[in-house]
């Protein structure tokens, strides 16, 4: 079985100790204690880790045996196994440089050796028998595949017992009359509508924010998206607000739901404040300014109880550099862990991780935005969720007043061919 030199392990470690930081960068690196097979290693690894998250900037041998000092077993074997030597080497031998060539390479050799512990024979892309005449071949080529490729390789042997044994085409064909009385019963006992969103007109439009639906607001800088993104969370999450022109609480909503606020561009503390603006209804620019009187603080301590009290309906998330794959695993994870249904992704556009994931591919920026907002579509369908977001209008047109069309969504029209778009002046 393919095995982990220890050169690799040994730059791993030296990096993550020289900048912990990199065990951040999770749109880059994912390492987890099961990436090292050695015990002693995992230890390490572990070690390193938790001086990470409690504030570690730089970490040197003495800290990580510090650390394990509570932890006779671990300590004891590290000893040992000569393990101060071999962190004081890491750490004077790694080069930041080569992280990403290391890094790569270990997760690579761990996808084969789980993959043959799953019983697939890997010969195909790694050569272990030293008589085989192709050894040489398979492994150059080895050397050049990422854990991608990998993957893909044995997608395609799947692929063709796929293709023998299973129709992914399947025409289902019927006459328009059947099944009507059916229909009408389910739809008078449950109508197709969603959650409250904002918006007297827009939510009639609409129905609601419908499962397995996909909104698109477009808008120009400044206009409101995000607040009235953030309002339509909030509306879905909350039961309650107050209401200005009747001047006490009010439901809203009697069956909030749970929702998944995602940030790109904003922070947490921006979508609070809307957030309390909201629920109160008193200007985002008091909170902002600190400028609330006495009289209105029993007011912000009701929203702050509302939003303690339902605090499992709206969660956060911030991708400030997002790409499809990120994104996918995101919705997932909430909708399976934590059974939320309606997510809120505040901003489609170009940024580096998502150009980047489509690179080999040659796209255009504009292919490419579509792509990402079929991602979004498909996870509504995929999880019988409702998903608004937006994009941007374009500012190379003039305003000359006339109506805005298709036309001055930036960086994709194409992405309008499937959803709906509201254009703002």
């Amino acid at each position: 079985m393919i095995t982990i030199d220890r050169v690799t392990i040994t730059q791993i470690i030296g990096c993550l100790m020289q900048n912990p930081d990199l065990l951040s960068e999770t749109d880059k690196y994912r390492l987890e204690m099961e990436d090292f097979r050695r015990l002693s290693d995992k230890y390490i690894f572990s070690a390193i880790y938790n001086l990470y998250i409690n504030g570690a900037g730089n970490i040197h041998t003495i800290d990580i045996m510090n650390s394990l000092k509570d932890n006779s077993s671990a300590y004891d074997l590290i000893e040992k196994e000569n393990g101060i030597a071999f962190l004081q080497d890491s750490e004077s031998n790694a080069n930041l440089a080569n992280f990403n060539y290391y890094y790569n390479k270990l997760k690579k050799i761990n996808l084969v050796i789980d993959l043959q512990k799953a019983g697939h024979d890997t010969s195909s892309i790694y050569c272990e028998d030293l008589l085989d005449k192709d050894r040489i071949k398979i492994n150059d080529a080895f050397e050049r595949m990422t854990t991608t490729d990998i993957i893909n390789h044995f997608k395609k042997e799947i692929t063709i017992y796929e293709e023998k044994y299973s129709s992914s085409s399947i025409v289902e064909e019927s006459y328009a009359c059947e099944g009507l009385e059916e229909l009408l019963k389910e739809l008078k006992e449950s109508p197709e509508i969603g959650a409250t969103l904002q918006g007297e007109i827009f939510n009639t439009v609409v129905r609601g924010g419908r499962k397995g639906k996909m909104y698109l607001r477009s808008a120009g800088t400044s206009v409101g998206k995000t607040r009235n993104m953030v309002a339509d969370a909030a509306n879905i999450a909350y039961p309650i607000r107050y209401s200005t022109l009747e001047h006490k609480w009010i439901v809203t909503n009697p069956s909030p739901e749970k929702t998944l606020y995602i940030m790109t561009e904003q922070d947490t503390e921006e979508i609070k404040t809307m957030l309390l603006s909201f629920l109160t209804g008193i200007s985002e620019e008091v909170f902002l300014y600190g400028s609330f009187t006495d009289n209105e603080m029993p007011r912000i301590k009701t929203a702050i109880q509302i939003m303690e009290t339902y605090k499992d309906n709206m969660l956060f998330a911030r991708i400030p550099d997002p790409c499809a794959s990120v994104i996918k695993n995101l919705f997932r994870k909430y909708n399976l862990q934590y059974g939320v249904e309606n997510f809120f992704y505040d901003y489609i556009f170009s940024s580096p991780a998502m150009l980047n994931e489509y690179r080999d591919l040659a796209l255009r920026e504009d292919v490419a935005l579509r792509l990402l907002s079929t991602t979004l579509k498909n996870l509504a369908v995929e999880l019988n969720a409702f998903v608004e977001t937006s994009t941007q209008i374009s500012n190379e047109e003039k305003d000359d007043g006339s109506f805005k069309d298709y036309h001055n969504i930036r960086g994709s029209v194409t992405i309008l061919s499937l959803y709906i778009s509201l254009l703002f002046k």
